[in-house]
C-alpha cells in the first residue's frame, strides 16, 4: 500500500487524470508523448505505460487493470506515484488531490481546431509557396530592387517616419505572432501572445502549447509560420509595385512607403537566424534536432573546437571570442560532449554554423541599415530641435525630442539587455 498524504493507493484504488492527451505514433525511441492539456506538462511513456493508463482511465481499478496489462499491482502503484508528481492524477477513490500546477492561458480556446485546418490544406500550402517564389523572384528580376536603408526614408518629415515605423512594425509583428498562433490551432495545438523584449525592440512572442503530441512534420510549421508570413507580404508588395508598373498606375508616395514595409519584413526575416535568442529558427531547430539544450551544448562544442587552434596569430582573437561568447558559468551548463555520438556532434556542428551566420549576418544588418538610418534621424532631429528652440516652436520642439527618444531607445534596451545577459551568464552573446 501506498500512501500519499492522506490519500491511500492499493490494489483497489481507481484512478481519474486530468484532460490528458497523448501522440498518436511512438517516437524514435518507441516512447509515447503525453500532454496534460491545462499545463502543458508532458512526459514519455513506452506502450506498456500508455495500455495501463488507458485501462486506469476506463475506471478500472489497479488490480484489474495489472490483470489485463499482465503486470503487477507494484508496478502500476509505482507509475501512478510518478503520474501524482507531475499532476496527472485527479482523483484517487473519489478524492482530488491537490493541484498546485500553474496553468497556461492559451488564446482562441472556444475556437474548434476545425476552424483553422484548412489553413494547412496541402493544395493551399502548394499555391503559396508558388506565389512566393514567383512573387520574389518577378520583384528581383523586374523592379530590380534590392532593400537599403534609404527605403525607411519614404517622407522627408522625421516625426511622420517614427511614429508610422512604430505603427507599421506593430502590426507587422502582431500579425507575424498571429500567423504562429493560427498555425498552432491548425496542428492541434494551443498557443498565446505576450510581450517581451529582444537585444534591439520590445517585441511579441507566441508561447506554443502541445506540440509534442503533433506528428512531425507538421509541428513544424507554428514554427516557420511567422516567417513564412514575412515572405508572402514581400512577395505581395513585389507583385503590387510590379503589376502597377505594367498598368502605369501611379502610386505616388505609396510606392517608397511599400518599399519601407518590405525593408522592415526583410530586417524581421534576418532577425530570426540570430538564434543566440530565441527566435524562430532557434525554436525549430530545438524541436528538429531534439536537442532541449542545444544553445549550451553547441557553445561549448565551438569552444571545445576553438581552443584546438594554437596558430599565435588567433591568440588575441580567442581571447575577445571567449570573452563574448563563452564563460565558465554557461559551459558549466551544457552537458558532457564525450556523451554525444558523432550524429549528435555533427547537429551541433550544423546548428554551430548557423548560429555563426546568424551573427554574422545581424551584424552586417546593423551597420547597413540601423546605424546609418539612426545617425541620419538623431543629427538631423539634433538640428531640427536647435532651430525650434531658436523659433521657440513648442510644438516642434516636442516632435524633434520624440524622435531622438525612439531613435535612441533601442540602444538603451540593447546596452541593458547586454547588461542583464553578462549578470546572469558572464557573457554579451
Amino acid at each position: 500500500m501506498l500512501t500519499t498524504h492522506k490519500f491511500e493507493l492499493d490494489a483497489n484504488s481507481i484512478i481519474t487524470f486530468h484532460r490528458i492527451r497523448y501522440s498518436n505514433e511512438p517516437d524514435q525511441k518507441r516512447n509515447f508523448t503525453f500532454v496534460r492539456w491545462d499545463t502543458d506538462e508532458s512526459i514519455s511513456l513506452n506502450i506498456e505505460g500508455l495500455q495501463i493508463l488507458k485501462q486506469l482511465n476506463k475506471g478500472k481499478t489497479i488490480h484489474e487493470v495489472a490483470l489485463v496489462c499482465q503486470t503487477s499491482s507494484a508496478d502500476i502503484i509505482h507509475l501512478i506515484k510518478f503520474l501524482i508528481s507531475v499532476g496527472y492524477v485527479k482523483t484517487i477513490d473519489t478524492l482530488s488531490l491537490p493541484d498546485n500546477f500553474e496553468r497556461i492561458r492559451p488564446w482562441l480556446t472556444h475556437s474548434p481546431r476545425k476552424w483553422f485546418r484548412w489553413i494547412i490544406a496541402k493544395p493551399l500550402l502548394i499555391g503559396l509557396v508558388i506565389y512566393v517564389i514567383l512573387g520574389i523572384l518577378v520583384g528581383f528580376s523586374v523592379e530590380q530592387h534590392i532593400p537599403t536603408y534609404k527605403d525607411f526614408f519614404w517622407t522627408d518629415d522625421l516625426f511622420i517616419l517614427t511614429i508610422m515605423g512604430i505603427v507599421v512594425v506593430s502590426i507587422l509583428m502582431f500579425l507575424h505572432e498571429f500567423a504562429h498562433l493560427i498555425i498552432t490551432k491548425a496542428v492541434g495545438g494551443e498557443a498565446r501572445i505576450r510581450l517581451s523584449s529582444r537585444f534591439f525592440n520590445l517585441t511579441a512572442l507566441t508561447d506554443h502549447y502541445h506540440l509534442s503530441i503533433v506528428p512531425k512534420p507538421w509541428r513544424y510549421l507554428p514554427y516557420i509560420a511567422g516567417i513564412f508570413f514575412d515572405l508572402i507580404v514581400i512577395a505581395s508588395i513585389y507583385w503590387l509595385i510590379t503589376v502597377s508598373d505594367i498598368y502605369m498606375w501611379k502610386l505616388g508616395i505609396l510606392r517608397q512607403f511599400l518599399w519601407s514595409v518590405l525593408l522592415f519584413e526583410f530586417i524581421g526575416i534576418v532577425a530570426e537566424f540570430n538564434v543566440s535568442i530565441e527566435t524562430d529558427i532557434y525554436n525549430l531547430s530545438v524541436d528538429f534536432l531534439d536537442q532541449d539544450n542545444l544553445y549550451n551544448d553547441t557553445k561549448k562544442y565551438l569552444y571545445l573546437k576553438i581552443n584546438k587552434i594554437s596558430h599565435p596569430l588567433f591568440t588575441p582573437v580567442k581571447g575577445l571570442i571567449t570573452m563574448l561568447l563563452f564563460t565558465k558559468k554557461r559551459l558549466s551548463q551544457a552537458n558532457d560532449m564525450r556523451l554525444f555520438s558523432k550524429q549528435e556532434q555533427r547537429q551541433l556542428l550544423m546548428f554551430g554554423l548557423i548560429f555563426i551566420f546568424g551573427l554574422i549576418l545581424s551584424t552586417w544588418t546593423f551597420f547597413i541599415y540601423f546605424l546609418p538610418r539612426d545617425l541620419i534621424f538623431i543629427f538631423k532631429s539634433v538640428n531640427q530641435l536647435f532651430s525650434a528652440s531658436v523659433n521657440q516652436n513648442l510644438e516642434e520642439i516636442i516632435k524633434t525630442l520624440i524622435v531622438i527618444f525612439f531613435s535612441m531607445l533601442p540602444y538603451f534596451l540593447l546596452m541593458n539587455a547586454m547588461r542583464k545577459k553578462y549578470q546572469k551568464h558572464g557573457s554579451f552573446l
